[in-house]
């Protein structure tokens, strides 16, 4: 070793260490090699580069845009040591919002959701480049939007066992967002439970519902609104209801059902709707022996109507 500069070199037999970036010179001797009684010796410059440090991911690259706006693309890349960190931007589908890249800014005219790639160059290895794909949601231009300012024409009653669809009126109509997706806050006792597009009701009382519309006061600021639905019982209902027995109740293995009228069909979904087992030529019983614990609902289709009730596997 003839000099370390900033590297902290040190050879071990032909093995150069070093701990740091910088050039060491080193000396190569051969003994006797320049004549019989005089060695040979030289110099060499080696310069030590700092270590690969490969790019594993890149962080808080912006989730949403506004048409028309320009967005500038910005991403972290980890590890913050990485050997190479630059970021070229590129559209990998402008589907319907027509979007472009210059440099890093990122234009778009009108709404959808686009995919940009995010490419290192030898980010992944010191000849293989580092690419990943992030989705960028672009909004309507914030001068088109228009709020919702209520919701009308909600159910206010509902029957136990009959069907209730839910159902509202944006106001206004021209409101730029009216999609409304509703929420069992709580259900007052009811029972009540979603089987497709339609709330079941298992016993009287008043439930709350939440209705939400994404985006449906401004741009990322969401409309809700509650509405109680008031729960009763017809007496056509009553003795429907008492018509039928389903037992044992808490069931173990076999779930029996039995009627003074006759039954056409039984479903029984789990406690979120999910469809576990149709029976459409019921006889007597069901078996309920691979079902897991939890709670059950039970719906009975009659020549007279349809009942539901509810029922726990232990």
């Amino acid at each position: 070793m003839q000099s370390a500069g900033t590297t902290g070199a040190t050879i071990s037999g032909n093995t150069l260490n070093t701990t740091a970036t910088g050039t060491v010179t080193v000396r190569a001797t051969i003994t006797n090699g320049l004549t019989a009684t005089s060695n040979y010796a030289q110099n060499f410059n080696i310069t030590v580069n700092a270590a690969f440090v490969p790019v594993t991911n890149i962080t808080g690259v912006p989730t949403t845009a506004t048409a028309g706006t320009p967005l500038t693309l910005t991403g972290t890349v980890v590890p913050n040591n990485a050997t190479n960190r630059t970021i070229i931007w590129n559209v990998q589908s402008a589907r319907t919002t027509g979007a472009t890249i210059s440099g890093n800014t990122l234009n778009t005219t009108a709404a959808g959701t686009i995919t940009v790639r995010a490419t290192i160059t030898n980010g992944l290895t010191v000849s293989s480049n580092y690419t990943q794909n992030f989705n960028i949601t672009i909004n309507p231009a914030s001068t088109s939007h228009i709020s919702v300012t209520n919701i009308t024409n909600v159910p206010t009653t509902a029957n136990v066992g009959t069907p209730l669809t839910l159902t509202g009126t944006v106001v206004p109509s021209n409101a730029t967002y009216q999609n409304i997706v509703w929420t069992i806050v709580n259900d007052g006792g009811t029972g009540v439970m979603l089987i497709g597009n339609d709330y079941f009701f298992t016993a009287a009382g008043t439930a709350l519902f939440k209705a939400t519309i994404t985006n449906g006061l401004a741009i990322g600021q969401d409309y809700e609104q509650d509405f109680y639905i008031s729960v009763g019982t017809t007496g056509i209902d009553d003795i429907l209801a008492k018509s039928i027995s389903i037992f044992p109740n808490p069931v173990k293995e076999e779930l029996f059902i039995t009627s003074e009228n006759t039954i056409e069909k039984v479903e029984i979904y789990t406690l979120t709707g999910n469809l576990v087992i149709m029976e459409n030529n019921f006889i007597e019983k069901i078996s309920t022996k691979n079902f897991t614990e939890g709670i059950y609902f039970v719906k009975i289709y009659t020549d007279k109507g349809v009942v539901t009730q509810k029922v726990v596997k232990n």
